[in-house]
């Protein structure tokens, strides 16, 4: 009698999650595609400026304040891919908990 019930409330709830579940995966395919795509560019990049200004300062081209700027500038260049690929998985997280749901 209680799995009966509990079959009756979870339909609808199932019905309502299933489109946010599809959602979901296409949303973190595409993001994770993106992602890929980026990450690849911004690493060039980063190398790049962090070649340029380590030539520059080894040089004395560049002085010490622009060097760490540059570097700074780096770095961020550099994490942005990863911060977007920790935001990817919290959408894996999500979607496999409106799974759990789903199948439950």
């Amino acid at each position: 009698m209680r799995s009966v019930v509990k079959a009756i409330i979870m339909l609808p709830v199932r019905i309502i999650l299933l489109p946010i579940e599809l959602a979901l995966i296409m949303a973190s395919w595409i993001a994770i595609f993106f992602t890929s795509v980026t990450e690849w560019i911004f690493n060039l990049v980063s190398v790049l400026l962090f070649s340029l200004c380590l030539f520059s300062k080894i040089t004395n081209i560049m002085p010490a304040d622009m060097f760490w700027q540059g570097m700074i500038t780096c770095f961020v260049i550099f994490i942005i891919p990863y911060i977007a690929q920790w935001i990817i998985m919290r959408i894996m997280d999500l979607r496999f908990w409106v799974w759990d749901i789903i199948t439950m």
